[in-house]
């Protein structure tokens, strides 16, 4: 018999007029006081914890993807600060290269490669802009990430002091 039916049981003696007011407090009392009494009410707070860092966990996975970038065969990662300074480096240092080549062979040829210049100026842009966006989602993800865990320990070090 489960503790509400016990205690359910009680009242209907108490309101029968069987149980005495003592009798009752003192037999519900009893009921209450009993090991494992309370055991159900915790098992239900560990699992409503459980189900609260599931659902953390859920809501993290999903903003996580909001830090992604795809990569070349279609995976997204999160990037890294090194990776896109490094990068926009590259790219920028490779566009002043094409820029300044391109410029001499304008210089020189003429014609067709006067337009050649313009496409190292794009790919300097391009290299910088893209090192930027890197660089921002990196530092984005970090501080949610920072915020996911904080929000988690807190949970977890709830369920140690209940």
């Amino acid at each position: 018999m489960s503790i509400s039916e016990r205690l359910q049981e009680l009242d209907e003696l108490y309101r029968n007029g069987t149980l005495l007011r003592e009798e009752y407090e003192a037999a519900r009392r009893r009921v209450l006081e009993e090991p494992g009494a309370f055991a159900g009410a915790q098992q239900l707070e560990e699992i409503r914890i459980q189900n609260e860092i599931a659902q953390l966990d859920r809501e993290w996975l999903l903003e996580r993807e909001n830090y992604m970038l795809p990569t070349r065969y279609g995976h997204r990662r999160v990037p890294g600060k090194t990776g896109s300074v490094l990068g926009g480096i590259v790219a920028v240092g490779f566009g002043i290269l094409w820029t300044g080549m391109a410029s001499s062979m304008a210089a020189i040829g003429g014609g067709p490669f006067n337009f050649f210049p313009f496409v190292g100026v794009l790919f300097i842009l391009f290299g910088a802009g893209m090192s930027v966006v890197g660089f921002m989602k990196s530092v984005q993800h970090d501080e949610a990430q920072r915020r996911y865990q904080r929000r988690r320990a807190e949970i977890q070090n709830r369920a140690r002091v209940s």
